[in-house]
C-alpha cells in the first residue's frame, strides 16, 4: 500500500517527463537549432512536396520543389504532370519577376508568415499576403490574389507524411476585386499550405500529400526526451528505493515502479501520439497500442491483486473510437484524442494503490476475483 506522500511524488516524477519535454522544445527553438529553427525558409534549403491537385475534371500532382540555390535566390522546379515550369524566389519566398525584377508577391504554396520566435508567439489573424498564381491553380494563369489569414483552427490529416494535428491558420483568398476565390489551411508554424477548396462551389482542391519540409519542428524535438524520461524514471526510482529506502516493501516498491512507468507511457500516448503523431500509426495501429497497454495493465493487475476495473477507461475509449469509425463512419480523430483513457485509468490505479488488496489462495481465485 503506497502513502499519500509517495503517490505525489510519484505524480510528480511523471509531470518531470513532460517539463522535460516542453523544456527541450523551448531550448531548441530559442537556440535555434537545427532540428527547430525558427524560421525556415522554403526557398533556402532542398525542399520538395507535392500537392494533389483536382480542377474540377482532371486530377493530377503538382511538385513544387528548390531546383538550384544561388547567393541570394532561389530557382524553382514546378512539375505538374509532364509538363515542367521554373521561377526564381528569394530566399523569404517572393516570386522574382523576370521582367521587372519585382519582388512583391509570394507562391501559392508556400507563405512566409513567421514572426519573432515563430507565428505561433504573434496574433497574425487579420494578416494579408500578395500571391502571385502563374500556373492558374486559383483562376486565370498568371493571375495576382490577396490571401488574408481570417481564423485559427486545428487540422486533422490522418496520413503521413503529416505526424499528427496541425496547429493552423485559416486564409481566405481573395482577386484585387475583393471577390472570393479559395479558403483553405496553412500551417500556423511555418505558412506551407496545407488545404485549399477553390471556387464558389469549391470543387477544386489542392492538398499537400507529402514533404520533407520541417513542419513539425516541436514534436520531433521532444520525441527523444520523452522517450529517454519513460525509460530512465522508473528504472532511477527502482534503483533509488531498492539500495536506499530500506523502509519499502518488495511489494510497495513493485508498485511504485509499474506505477511511474505506466504514467510515463500514459504522457507519451494520451498527450504525445494521440495528439502529435497518431498519422505515422494509421487507426489499427493506434488501437494496437492502446490494446497492448491494456493487456500489460492487466498482467500487472493479476499479479499485484488490483481490480481490473481500474482499465475499464482504456477499454472505452478503444471500443468508443473504434465504433466511430467501423459503424459511424467517421474519422478515429479527434475521439481518440479528446478521450484519455489511459491517463484515466493509471490516475484510478494511482488512487487504488493507498488501499489494501485481499489476497486468494490460487491464480485462478485471483483471476476470478478480478473480473467479478
Amino acid at each position: 500500500m503506497l502513502t499519500t506522500k509517495r503517490r505525489f511524488l510519484i505524480v510528480l516524477l511523471v509531470i518531470l517527463g513532460a517539463v522535460i519535454a516542453v523544456g527541450a522544445i523551448v531550448i531548441t527553438r530559442i537556440a535555434n537549432t537545427s532540428i527547430n529553427e525558427i524560421d525556415p525558409l522554403y526557398f533556402k534549403s532542398p525542399y520538395k512536396s507535392t500537392f494533389y491537385y483536382n480542377n474540377g475534371t482532371d486530377t493530377f500532382y503538382i511538385n513544387f520543389e528548390t531546383y538550384q540555390i544561388a547567393d541570394n535566390y532561389t530557382t524553382c522546379r514546378i512539375t505538374v504532370g509532364s509538363t515542367v515550369y521554373y521561377y526564381n524566389y528569394t530566399f523569404d519566398g517572393f516570386y522574382i519577376d523576370p521582367i521587372t525584377g519585382k519582388t512583391n508577391n509570394q507562391s501559392v504554396f508556400w507563405l512566409h508568415i513567421v514572426r519573432g520566435l515563430g507565428s505561433e508567439t504573434v496574433q497574425l489573424v487579420g494578416s494579408s499576403y500578395y500571391i502571385y498564381d502563374q500556373l492558374g491553380i486559383l483562376g486565370a494563369a498568371n493571375g495576382s490574389y490577396i490571401a488574408t489569414i481570417t481564423g485559427n483552427i486545428v487540422y486533422w490529416p490522418t496520413e503521413a507524411p503529416l505526424h499528427g494535428a496541425q496547429a493552423s491558420f485559416i486564409i481566405t483568398i481573395t482577386d484585387l476585386s475583393g471577390k472570393i476565390v479559395a479558403s483553405g489551411e496553412i500551417d500556423l508554424t511555418c505558412g506551407i499550405v496545407f488545404k485549399l477548396t477553390i471556387g464558389s462551389n469549391a470543387y477544386r482542391v489542392l492538398q499537400l500529400i507529402d514533404t520533407n519540409y520541417v513542419i513539425s519542428r516541436n514534436r520531433i524535438s521532444a520525441f527523444w526526451p520523452l522517450i529517454i524520461s519513460a525509460i530512465v524514471t522508473p528504472i532511477a526510482a527502482f534503483i533509488y528505493i531498492y539500495y536506499f529506502k530500506k523502509n519499502y516493501s518488495k511489494e510497495d516498491l513493485i508498485d511504485t515502479v509499474f506505477i511511474i512507468a505506466f504514467g510515463e507511457v500514459s504522457l507519451i500516448v494520451d498527450f504525445y501520439i494521440d495528439i502529435w503523431m497518431y498519422a505515422i500509426f494509421g487507426f489499427s495501429g493506434n488501437m494496437i497500442i492502446h490494446l497492448m497497454i491494456i493487456v500489460v495493465g492487466a498482467v500487472f493487475s493479476v499479479i499485484r491483486r488490483y481490480k481490473l476495473k481500474w482499465l475499464i477507461p482504456s477499454i472505452l475509449e478503444v471500443l468508443f473510437v473504434s465504433c466511430m469509425v467501423m459503424f459511424v463512419g467517421e474519422s478515429y480523430v479527434p475521439h481518440m484524442t479528446a478521450f484519455m483513457g489511459i491517463t484515466i485509468s493509471w490516475l484510478i490505479l494511482l488512487w487504488l494503490s493507498g488501499y489494501n488488496r485481499q489476497k486468494s489462495k490460487s491464480l485462478k481465485g485471483r483471476i476470478m476475483s478480478n473480473l467479478v
